[in-house]
This record gives C-alpha cells, sequence and structure tokens, in this order.
C-alpha cells in the first residue's frame, strides 16, 4: 500500500518529509507509530520503535521504511553515476555513510534499528528491510559487474558486509571515520582478488 493511500485511510496531510504539524497534534496516536513524530529531522529515525499495536501501524512503518529505501538508495546511485571509476562506483556506498556519519546525531540504520523490534522474518516490516538489503546487492553486483569482477554477487556481499559494519562501529564507538576505513578495506579487498 502506497503511503499516500495510507494517509488517506488515516486522514493524514503530509508538507514535505513529514506529517504535516497540525496533523501530528490532531492525531497524536498515528504520529506516535514511530515511537517519534513522522517529521525527522534528517529523515531518519532518532529512536527505538515501538511494536505496532495493529494492522495499520505495521503498514505505516513498513511503507515509511520503503519510502526511505527509496530515498537512501536513489542517493546512493547519484553518488555512484559521479564516481570516475567503476570501483569508485562500487565503493560509493562508503561515500554515502561518510555522509550520514559525519552528522552528529546519526543513530544508525533505520533498517537496523527497526527489524530489532520485529522478530518474525515474515512480518511486512521484515520483508520490506530484506528486499531493501536486497536491492542493495543487486545494485552492487551491477557494479560489480560493470568493474569487470569475476564474481560479482560475492563482491556486493562483501561490499555490503563492510558497509553495515561501518555502520555498527560508528554507532557503538561513535567512530564517524568508520566509512572511510571500511572503504579502504574493500578497496584493498578488490585489488588483491
Amino acid at each position: 500500500m502506497a503511503l499516500q493511500d495510507l494517509d488517506e485511510r488515516l486522514g493524514l496531510h503530509r508538507s514535505g518529509d513529514g506529517l504535516a504539524a497540525d496533523d501530528q497534534q490532531r492525531h497524536p496516536a498515528q504520529a506516535q507509530v514511530l515511537g517519534e513524530p513522522l517529521v525527522l529531522p534528517h529523515g531518519r529515525l532518532q529512536r527505538r520503535v515501538r511494536q505496532p499495536r495493529g494492522d495499520i501501524e505495521d503498514e505505516l512503518v513498513a511503507a515509511v521504511l520503503r519510502r526511505r529505501n527509496d530515498e537512501w538508495c536513489a542517493r546512493l546511485r547519484t553518488l555512484a553515476a559521479a564516481a570516475s571509476t567503476p570501483e569508485d562506483q562500487l565503493l560509493a556506498i562508503f561515500d554515502l555513510l561518510g555522509q550520514e556519519f559525519a552528522d552528529p546525531s546519526y543513530r544508525g540504520s533505520d533498517l537496523v534499528n527497526v527489524a530489532a523490534e520485529y522478530p518474525d522474518p515474515d512480518h511486512p516490516v521484515r520483508v520490506a528491510i530484506r528486499d531493501h538489503k536486497r536491492e542493495i546487492l543487486r545494485y552492487l553486483a551491477e557494479l560489480a559487474t560493470a568493474a569487470e569482477e569475476a564474481d560479482p554477487e560475492k563482491v556486493a556481499a562483501i561490499v555490503l558486509t563492510l558497509a553495515d559494519g561501518a555502520a555498527c562501529v560508528r554507532v557503538s564507538v561513535g567512530d564517524q571515520g568508520a566509512a572511510a576505513l571500511a572503504r579502504e578495506a574493500a578497496s584493498r579487498l578488490l585489488a588483491h582478488r
């Protein structure tokens, strides 16, 4: 279900990236589905997501995650397209993470944070998260193919694993340079393949 359809079913109005301020006041339960108002600074969740109370909340959380996936993947594609070499295109994921990690309010990946709240792997929210990771893997495999890697799927998995590891280091240790370190590790691994 599209986010606009959910908004219509809930009687909500959006402005820009989130729920309009007047709707946050009129519909506090819907505005708090994610544990925070839907107008979020820098497009990120800032706190743990609460376990939803019903199907409409589940749909809303999944829709927000799908929208954020689309936005994040578009940013990744833009950075990759601007890179000068096929290897740099493949490593652009670390450049995107580096931009995110530079924000002092960075609290980790929405997807990883939300996944912890939904243990059922078949739950619609977990499906949205899995679809996001699969989309990234497919795109990284395309970039690895363009970089003439012998095993593009394996290279994509390595790059994504390093990227996810960098996100964990950024959150757990507070190291804003984790993306650059992971980029360097990926570059060295690619050079020795």
